[in-house]
């Protein structure tokens, strides 16, 4: 029987995990939640009838994880501030997603299960930040770059690198992408509107999401597929626009014309984050975990939505659009930042002032609708990748130091990708990181990663930074 630690275990990627796992003689499921989960008494229950076992605490209290850990054989970490409630508990954000990510790190070191357990961290799309058409192709290895004001998106990118750099000998980041779960039409957060309509995502199921969990769990996988990043992402058939997906969430509750409920001045020109990928079918490849598309998932959706949700729909457009400003104006959206004269805000979404101003209206407004193979801009990684990260040698290192504008300091490589050397950034930053983490993550310097003060300093220096900020940047 294996045991399996999960974490975050009530969330949208966990909730659907559990289901799956519960009851299964194989199986033995260690739950860390916290008594304020709102799906706890149903775990209460599994556990009087033996199903599970729960540590009822949260990632932030080490004594809890001891024990837990002790008796893994593999770890699911999947619990975080997410996104808008990250936004606005920046502390309590960094708290739970990096430290309590160390804190498991620690456990497992401390108790020298290094060699043995296999920890699974969920990382996000978010850390690479905002990858608008015609950067909307991406792939691992690409610059790391969260958008401003995007703490979620730092907190993971900053644990990503603990997990990266623990020197744990099974471990995997899974970069997830947006999750399509049938609590997002209930969302009343203006951050419905930080995601320009013309922003491009590969968005998951829930269900396929708790399928790659669960493959993981039960897939004797080759010792390849452990040290690595992935992006997480249902494939061509959940390539959507933002301005598309928004459509077919609407559909489901009877809106047919989104263009009667929202206006484009309310959504963000840019500073969010979503991209295709150009490498998610290895993911797939490994964990076969893919079975429903967009229009698969919008169909699940549709017959099981609260009834108050489907009934909004059956009023007409103008009582949801009414809503809808409600949120823009009073929630964190662009509405509310116009009010308040929030600048900083506004230049970072808009551009400025006169950018938001001078949005069309539907009348003028033309949407992206597709993506053509010739659209793909492949990034470079600032080395030969035709001889692939194992091929990696001392002076491919040297030219993606110096790509990133920086140095590399040592002056031997043993071949090993996760042994760290040292290096020097391009405002003169030293630190330690391994090959993989830069090569392989698209990390570079611990200070400048993810500090957006410095982007433009950074862009100056680095062209593999500049790829992906430079053609993107709003007029000011």
């Amino acid at each position: 029987m294996r045991n399996v630690f999960i974490t975050g275990a009530t969330g949208n990627m966990g909730w659907p995990l559990i289901k799956r796992l519960v009851g299964r003689q194989d199986i033995r499921l260690i739950v860390l939640a916290s008594p304020k989960d709102r799906r706890i008494e149903t775990l209460q229950e599994m556990s009087r009838k033996g199903q599970l076992s729960i540590v009822c605490a949260d990632v932030c209290d080490r004594d809890a994880l001891c024990e837990p850990v002790r008796e893994a054989d593999i770890i699911i970490h999947m619990a975080a501030v997410v996104s808008p409630a990250a936004d606005k508990l920046p502390e309590l954000a960094m708290e739970v997603n990096l430290n309590g990510t160390k804190n498991i790190l620690s456990a497992i070191k401390d108790q020298g299960r290094e060699a043995s357990v296999k920890l699974v961290f969920i990382g996000s799309v978010a850390e690479t930040g905002d990858r608008r058409p015609p950067l909307h192709w991406g792939r691992v290895g690409d610059p790391v770059k969260p958008a401003m004001f995007d703490t979620y998106a730092l907190s993971k990118l900053r644990a990503e690198r603990e997990v990266a750099e623990s020197g744990l000998e099974f471990w995997v980041s899974l970069r997830q992408t947006g999750i399509m779960h049938k609590g997002l039409l209930s969302v009343r957060d203006g951050i419905i509107f930080h995601q320009p309509l013309n922003n491009c995502m590969e968005w998951i199921s829930d269900e396929d999401s708790a399928n790659m969990l669960e493959h993981i769990i039960d897939y004797d996988l080759p010792k390849e597929f452990w040290k690595h990043i992935y992006n997480v992402g249902g494939g061509e058939t959940c390539r959507l626009t933002y301005y598309e997906f928004m459509e077919m969430l609407y559909r489901s509750i009877g809106i047919r014309d989104i263009i009667k409920v929202m206006e484009p001045s309310w959504f963000a020109l840019g500073n969010f984050h979503g991209q295709y990928y150009l490498d998610s079918d290895i993911l797939e490849g490994f964990l076969h975990f893919r079975s429903e598309s967009a229009k698969d998932f919008a169909k699940r959706v549709r017959r099981k939505l609260p009834i108050g949700i489907k009934l909004s729909g059956m009023f007409g457009p103008s009582p949801v659009k009414r809503g809808m400003s409600s949120i823009s104006s009073n929630k964190g959206g662009s509405l509310q930042w116009m009010r308040k004269k929030d600048g900083a805000k506004i230049d970072a979404f808009y551009g400025s002032m006169g950018s938001l101003q001078l949005i069309p209206g539907w009348e003028t407004w033309i949407p992206v609708r597709s993506t053509r193979e010739s659209e793909k801009i492949i990034l470079s990684h600032g080395y030969d990748e035709g001889k692939g990260l194992e091929g990696i040698d001392f002076n491919d290192l040297k030219e993606i130091a110096d790509f990133r504008g920086g140095r590399l300091l040592s002056e031997g490589y043993d071949g090993d990708l996760w042994r760290k050397l040292n290096w020097e950034c391009p405002l003169g930053h030293r630190f330690e990181a391994s090959p993989g983490l830069i090569a392989h993550g698209g990390h570079f310097c611990p200070v400048c990663d993810g500090n957006w003060e410095e982007y433009d300093s950074i862009s100056a220096s680095s062209p593999f930074f500049r790829q992906v900020y430079e053609p993107l940047k709003l007029n000011k």
